[in-house]
């Protein structure tokens, strides 16, 4: 539905700056048969246009998805489920969904409506279209190559009428309006959609007008004058009644507009250039990408699950196991012991959900965890929302020779922050990363998650791959977030600054 979605706003989009273009440009010129051709092609152009945007998108645009771990520190119990959030695309998919039905109902109405005038309705012989007299219609039109008038209108305007009508049929007019509505029952909230309906009409009435008032113009006008008065018929018929009548008496009586006024049709292409431009802006497409490619609603299950026995850390009672997702942000841990005789096989066996995987020095780890000596563990992370491992991931990192006990903190009072906030944090290492002709043609997401310090003057430092997605990728990962050295503001513990572990998952995906 995302994908959907986001071709019915680039619709909208190019939609809107054609119409003006047109609006602004050749609406007032007396070239109906040529706006008639310039309105349908602005119709056509807007649904086909969007298909071909990423050809000429920029190449240097990479969606790259920032995200952000959840650090424990130690393991809280956790319930069986967190609370699923109301996801925004099912509140706009419905609406879109729900407008799309309340306009087909009022487009079959409108059709029922016609067809049950043409049914009821008296036939007249001997006429070049099909031509039926109801008392029923609100005034003479004409649809699919039938015309309809009512009883008062078969007197001495009749030929008239009946011309005028006919121009309407010979043109094919009714075609424009079948493919107007069709376009207005999806772009049903755009007001360039109907805009194009009212447009079309218009030129339409003009060119029946310039057919029939030829020969007598001035009693044709006089019969306009008697004839068009009540409400307009809706939607798909050519009718005499609308539009305003004052505006096609003016284009009427209009001088022909200068042949060379026809040379503003090639604002269009410009107008066209312009929508590309515009959802070609990194901004603009990435909001369009991230619509395309939104996850479907789904019941979300705890990430961490309850477990009988805590993971233990030094010194760090205060951190919070049940950090939300929008204030993550925080520290690895140092020497942690872990009681594996506490997570027995049996155990295991009986949970009702996958157990997470585990990551040992940047690794999947396919082994038992007893084989895991606890003593040798550095430091534990989960990692939230990983796409590949929706059970969770922990990541393991191991003590190493040459370790020391200076190392940064794990609980803090005040957690680093990245000056901005964390959407500047997205902002910047996505204008920074450089990807890799071949990534940008996969589809499939590549996660690495990077852990560096921040230290006291915020400078970062000692950056290594928790979790890899092969050489280059990673050097990149690490390459970006070295760069955001100087950007941070440091952690605090009693009032001072303090140097601490910082993790950030960055998925790349391709176009």
């Amino acid at each position: 539905m995302g994908g959907l979605l986001s071709y019915m706003l680039q619709v909208s989009v190019v939609m809107t700056l054609l119409y003006l273009g047109y609006k602004w440009l050749m609406s007032g010129t007396t070239f109906h048969a040529f706006n008639r051709g310039a309105l349908l092609g602005i119709l056509i152009v807007s649904w086909l246009l969007p298909a071909f945007i990423p050809l000429f998108a920029p190449k240097s645009v990479i969606d790259v998805e920032i995200g952000f771990p959840v650090m424990i520190a130690s393991v809280q119990e956790v319930g069986d489920s967190a609370p699923r959030g109301i996801l925004w695309q099912t509140i706009v998919s419905g609406l879109y969904a729900f407008g799309c039905l309340v306009a087909l109902v009022v487009t079959m109405g409108s059709l029922y409506r016609v067809l049950r005038i043409i049914r009821t309705g008296k036939p007249m012989e001997g006429m070049e279209h099909r031509t039926v007299v109801s008392s029923a219609a609100p005034g003479p039109f004409s649809w699919g190559g039938i015309i309809v008038v009512r009883p008062q209108d078969c007197d001495s305007d009749l030929p008239l009428v009946l011309k005028h009508e006919q121009a309407h049929l010979q043109r094919l007019h009714w075609i424009d309006l079948m493919l107007a509505q069709i376009s207005i029952l999806f772009q049903w909230y755009s007001p360039a959609a109907y805009l194009l309906m009212h447009e079309l009409k218009c030129v339409h009435e003009f060119q029946a007008d310039a057919a029939a008032g030829e020969g007598d113009a001035r009693k044709y006008q006089m019969m306009l004058l008697k004839k068009t008065v009540g409400p307009g018929f809706p939607t798909f018929a050519d009718s005499l009644n609308p539009g305003s009548l004052k505006q096609r008496l003016t284009m009427m009586m209009k001088r022909n507009s200068n042949s060379s006024r026809r040379l503003a049709a090639l604002a269009l292409p410009a107008m066209a250039a312009l929508s590309v431009f515009t959802l070609s802006v990194p901004s603009v497409a990435t909001v369009l990408s991230d619509l395309r490619s939104a996850p479907e609603p789904e019941i979300f299950e705890s990430k961490v699950t309850k477990t009988p026995a805590p993971v233990q850390t030094e010194a760090v009672a205060q951190a919070d196991a049940t950090v939300t997702e929008e204030a993550v942000e925080a520290v690895d841990e140092t020497p942690v012991t872990v009681d594996l005789n506490l997570f027995p096989a049996e155990e295991a066996a009986t949970e009702s959900r996958q157990s997470p995987a585990y990551f040992v020095e940047g690794k999947l780890f396919t082994g038992s965890l007893s084989e895991i000596n606890p003593a040798d563990i550095k430091s534990m992370t989960i990692v939230k929302d990983d796409p590949d491992y929706p059970q969770g991931v922990i990541m393991i990192e191991l003590a190493k020779e040459g370790d020391t006990k200076e190392r940064p903190a794990d609980a803090v009072e005040k957690i680093a922050e990245y000056k901005g906030g964390m959407s500047a944090l997205t902002e910047f290492l996505t204008s920074e990363l450089r990807v890799p002709e071949s990534v940008k043609a996969d589809e499939t997401p590549k996660r690495v998650v990077v852990q560096f310090v921040i230290d006291t003057d915020g400078s970062v430092s000692d950056a290594k791959i928790m979790r890899g997605a092969g050489e280059e990728l990673d050097n990149e990962a690490k390459r970006v977030v070295l760069l955001t050295s100087g950007r941070w503001i440091p952690a605090e513990s009693n009032g001072k600054p303090i140097k601490t572990h910082f993790v950030v998952p960055i998925t790349f995906k391709g176009k």
